[in-house]
């Protein structure tokens, strides 16, 4: 779309201009959708570019303790995925499944009140929604506890948090 709105006429194979047009100048309606559906198909994704770019910029000039810098990217990337699903349907959304399926592998908590929480889709979309993530047995928010942060870190850090490793955290 970007070189067509630079050039009236292209003849690259992968963006041609139509047989008898001028690229925007004799729009319809049916093309101003068109334009419309590419551009709020983009800009999402260059959002969600643009804000990492711009944590990481600023990271490096301020730094800010692992857990808030993860977190963000947390938000970002379930944002990312829900994102999708929404726009993508049910299609979409089948195809996020194996990916919550790793996520819960991964973040396994383990509350005070002992229960082993196994995160799910809908808790996963709780803590974007809401900045909630709550113990399925007794209600205690475990996003706090040490052990999920430790998780979240080492994951957006290339490691790996172990899911047999759980231990019984204070909630701080």
């Amino acid at each position: 779309m970007m070189n067509h709105a630079h050039h009236i006429v292209t003849n690259d194979r992968r963006y041609p201009t139509a047989p008898q047009s001028l690229n925007f100048v004799f729009s319809i309606n049916e093309d101003y959708k068109r334009y419309w559906d590419a551009y709020y198909s983009l800009v999402p994704f260059l959002l969600l570019y643009a804000t990492a770019v711009v944590d990481r910029l600023v990271s490096e000039l301020i730094k800010f303790d692992p857990y808030s810098f993860s977190w963000r990217e947390m938000e970002r990337f379930l944002g990312l995925i829900f994102y999708m699903e929404k726009a993508g349907g049910s299609q979409q959304r089948k195809a996020s499944k194996p990916v919550f399926k790793e996520l819960t592998k991964l973040f396994t908590v383990k509350c005070k009140c002992g229960h082993h929480n196994a995160l799910e889709r809908a808790d996963f979309k709780l803590l974007y929604d809401g900045g909630v993530l709550l113990c399925v047995k007794c209600t205690s928010q475990i996003h706090h506890y040490k052990e999920f942060q430790q998780k979240m870190v080492a994951f957006f850090n290339g490691g790996t948090a172990s899911p047999s490793k759980t231990t019984t955290l204070d909630n701080t």
